[in-house]
């Protein structure tokens, strides 16, 4: 069994007085039944009281898009591994945590959309479908999937944040879980966010430009966009717990990657 660690924020107004422990179960590792199965019952005698299950890797889905309710449009394809079959493992590892007690956590990879390897990409993937959207480096070079840890759309794009807000809130419409995990809530760097479209939108929003209102717009796109996630999906399930995985150090976070969860 393998798993992940991560320092999370929990977005609540509330303390959480119980001890958590949870459990973060990387997409690969949760395609078939067997694999939950197995899971669980490695699980036995360890008092893990919440798994993170990584239901979107980069751009696709382990569970099935608007499974029962549209109203959140989500276009993703299933991952590559569930794609041939009707296997539903988000569905699948909520009836056995149930009966566990163990609460479940829809884990999102946010704003990263792809790997090093595009092999497995279906052609309607957001990646090839709004190259538009990718975020750029101060020379209007879109980022490519070779770079950091894959490709990034870009925040700073209005159509990027519905876009993204949807696939999260869909699943949140459509399945009993218990939470959400935001991970890569993030821009890839402070070199990055020069994508046009983005710029577009600042000249639109900010009236006194300079490096510094620059920066200050970077990172008020990702705390609007933790806020309107945040909010909507409580709208929704009002119980629902909004976690984030961030850097711990919260001054490198804001300055390198506009992550101001010092703030939220």
């Amino acid at each position: 069994m393998r798993y992940l660690l991560f320092f999370i924020l929990l977005l609540s107004a509330n303390l959480v007085q119980a001890e958590v422990r949870a459990l973060w179960v990387p997409i690969w590792e949760m395609t078939t039944a067997e694999q939950i199965d197995t899971l669980f019952s490695d699980l036995e005698n360890q008092d893990f009281t919440q798994i993170m299950a990584q239901v979107r890797y980069r751009g696709d889905a382990a569970y099935k898009p608007n499974k029962h309710d549209d109203s959140f449009p989500n276009p993703e394809k299933r991952y590559f591994a569930l794609q041939k079959n009707s296997f539903d493992p988000l569905e699948y590892l909520i009836k056995k945590a149930e009966k566990k007690g163990i609460e479940v956590h829809a884990w999102f990879a946010t704003f990263i959309i792809t790997g090093h390897d595009l092999t497995r990409l279906d052609s309607s993937h957001v990646y090839f479908q709004h190259p538009e959207w990718l975020t750029s480096d101060f020379n209007q070079e879109s980022m490519k999937y070779q770079d950091d840890v894959g490709a990034f759309l870009d925040p700073g794009i209005p159509a990027v944040q519905n876009y993204t807000m949807n696939v999260i809130l869909d699943v949140v419409t459509n399945y009993a879980i218990d939470g959400i995990h935001l991970d890569y809530v993030r821009y890839p760097g402070m070199y990055f966010g020069f994508n046009e479209l983005a710029k577009q939108t600042y000249k639109s929003e900010v009236k006194y430009q300079d490096a510094n209102s620059w920066l200050q717009w970077k990172v008020d796109q990702i705390t609007r966009f933790v806020a309107r996630v945040s909010q909507t999906a409580k709208e929704i399930s009002p119980n629902l717990i909004v976690s984030a995985a961030v850097f711990p150090d919260g001054q490198n976070a804001l300055d390198m990657y506009s992550q101001d969860w010092m703030f939220w």
